[in-house]
């Protein structure tokens, strides 16, 4: 009787811990459904946003999870940082950072990081600010957090732009930019081209800045908030007075104005007052000018004294930091008996497991024959799968025969007349048949047929491997300018020998496309041998580039004589090897390059188009996928 009490006891023991941890479960996704709501809410109803924020924090007060804790005090350091109040965003990160690095929470620590940096940034310490930007960036790209990658990005861009380093900002923000297309939804593109915006302007590039500042105005996907109207506004006053335009320059000063009151942005009101005083300035307005001048001076001077009470603050928090590193030794110490405190839970835990299991035992073994039949079906299944996977190799191995007949077929053909020649060449210096005149010339030939002979067993190879092995495509980022002078480079010598003009025009930002660099390569050498190859001596070879929504294409032109109607539809639409014509200097070749080519360009996703006229020459045109 005690015995069974003793079972029963232990199951009511076990229900009511799982109720427990249920509810525990139950809580801890509300607090992270409110933290995520939160986060949405920042820039749009920061109040409603903060409400929730406080709604997390008492669930987490509750439940005494540390570890959610932390994730409220970041989400209360970003809504401070957002309201102006740095001092307490600074505190609320500082800490949740122990918490963090405690629990290894990899992704809010990066953000508190990044908020902390942030704040040194505005208390002017460039230096510190890049130096925690960059721990911040090492977590993000290490988790493949695209969207903190790019704030990491764009806020080194802003001190690095503090401390004039104009170029290096430059390049920290297209980086930004790129990773953010990785991003859906999100805001860090208006941002990142705002910023982009106020680059090009200090750099005296003001057709730049105005793109940017209307590419940001005019977006749909994401559309831009209020704070981002106001800067961007900002920005096409400022670049419109360099320019003298001033009724554009009042017109979107105004603008900016007005979104910077709604938004209470001090900061902003200031600067665009200080923009429209000098608009009116310009247009003798002065009256207006004075106007909007004093509100500039007034709410200058009311944030050089806030500046420097926080500038105060700033180092009494510095010391409180100091403090914090002081209890990390006591913290690990408390962390050790947490774990020894775990272990014997977990003992307890496991004796119960035990205890239970016991009990269904005699279950287990009443059900033994049915999982025993049940696998015996699982083995007969697993048979049929692997019978299936017989009869697919097998067709793959006739399929692999075949291409090895083909190959074999190609090799016998191409590779018998060219060997016969060298040969009976050979015979006739061993009889010496030849004169020394005759022999110099005769050897010249046997060169170039040689080496006529390599690129095609070269292209006999690379087409064999495609064919027999089933070539695999590893999409990635590459530079197509650098690729092409590249390939260019290792055909200078033939260029050259013909005194061939060749022009590879390098565009104002980098184009990289999405393709296997290897197969991409291929395809380039290719393309740039056979226009080497069907050019006149001091001809001319020129590769440009143009962009679509999807693709970058690249524009190969050589000078040369038209092809015909019916050799254009013969290399734009049969697969199969086509018969090679004789360059203008009697070059050889072997008719696998183009079938090379469109095979690697379907293997890429990519497109091939052809142009030919008297006037022009042939444009070979092939499209990459965008990257």
């Amino acid at each position: 009787m005690k015995v069974h009490i003793q079972l029963l006891l232990i199951v009511l023991f076990a229900i009511a811990s799982q109720h427990a941890a249920q509810a525990q479960q139950s809580t801890l996704k509300k607090i992270d459904l409110l933290l995520k709501e939160a986060d949405n809410l920042k820039y749009k109803s920061d109040s409603i946003g903060f409400l929730k924020v406080e709604q997390a924090k008492k669930l987490a007060v509750k439940l005494n999870n540390k570890a959610k804790l932390g994730e409220v005090y970041t989400m209360l350091g970003v809504y401070n940082y957002v309201k102006g109040s740095y001092n307490l965003s600074l505190q609320m990160y500082l800490k949740a950072v122990p918490i963090h690095e405690k629990y290894n929470n990899d992704k809010d620590l990066a953000r508190s990081l990044n908020g902390i940096a942030l704040i040194q940034s505005g208390f002017n310490q460039m230096d510190e600010a890049i130096s925690t930007f960059e721990k911040c960036l090492q977590i993000d790209l290490k988790n493949k957090n695209y969207l903190g990658i790019t704030r990491c990005y764009f806020n080194i861009s802003l001190a690095q732009g503090a401390l004039k380093a104009y170029d290096e900002a430059t390049v920290s923000l297209q980086k930004a930019l790129r990773y953010s297309k990785f991003l859906e939804g999100e805001e860090s593109n208006n941002m990142i081209e705002s910023k982009l915006g106020d680059m090009m302007l200090t750099r005296n590039k003001p057709d730049s800045a105005l793109y940017y500042y209307n590419k940001v105005l005019t977006s749909k996907q994401p559309l831009p908030n209020n704070w981002e109207k106001a800067y961007a506004y900002i920005g096409l006053s400022q670049t419109f007075l360099e320019l003298n335009d001033y009724d554009k320059a009042e017109e979107y000063g105004l603008l900016s104005y007005s979104y910077a009151l709604k938004n209470t942005a001090i900061v902003d009101v200031a600067r665009i007052s200080k923009i429209i005083s000098e608009v009116y300035y310009k247009k003798s307005d002065f009256k207006k000018a004075y106007d909007y001048r004093k509100i500039s001076s007034d709410l200058e001077d009311s944030l050089y004294s806030e500046k420097k009470i926080n500038d105060i603050n700033y180092l009494q928090l510095k010391s409180k930091e100091v403090e914090n590193l002081k209890l990390v030794s006591t913290n690990q110490k408390k962390v050790q008996e947490a774990k020894r405190n775990q272990i014997i839970m977990y003992s307890f835990v496991a004796l119960i497991l035990l205890l239970i299991g016991t009990l269904f035992l005699a279950w287990r073994t009443a059900k033994l024959k049915d999982a025993f039949n049940r696998k015996l079906t699982l083995k007969n299944e697993d048979i049929k799968r692997q019978k299936a996977l017989i009869i697919r190799q097998n067709k793959d191995l006739l399929s692999l025969n075949e291409s090895k007949n083909q190959l074999f077929s190609i090799i016998s053909h191409d590779l018998r007349s060219p060997l016969n020649t060298i040969i009976q060449v050979l015979e006739l210096q061993k009889e010496h048949a030849f004169s020394p005149e005759l022999q110099e010339e005769v050897f010249e030939k046997l060169h170039l047929q040689a080496q006529s002979t390599s690129r095609m067993l070269n292209d006999l190879l690379e087409w064999a491997n495609t064919q027999m092995d089933g070539q695999k495509v590893n999409f990635e980022s590459v530079d197509i300018y650098s690729l092409i002078e590249h390939v260019a480079d290792f055909y200078r010598e033939e260029i050259n020998e013909k005194q061939i003009k060749f022009q590879n025009f390098e565009q104002d930002q980098v184009l990289f496309i999405n393709a296997d660099i290897g197969q991409a390569r291929i395809i380039i050498q290719n393309l740039i041998s056979n226009a080497i190859k069907f050019t006149n001596p001091s001809g001319k070879i020129s590769v440009s580039y143009t962009e679509s929504d999807d693709y970058v294409e690249v524009h190969i032109l050589n000078t040369g004589k038209k092809l015909s109607e019916e050799r254009i539809d013969q290399i734009l639409n049969r697969q199969q090897r086509m018969t090679s014509e004789d360059g203008t200097a009697f070059e050889e070749g072997t008719g696998l390059g183009l079938l090379l080519v469109k095979q690697f360009l379907a293997n890429n996703r990519g497109r091939l188009d052809l142009k030919s006229t008297v006037e022009n020459g042939t444009e070979f045109i092939i499209s990459f996928l965008k990257n």
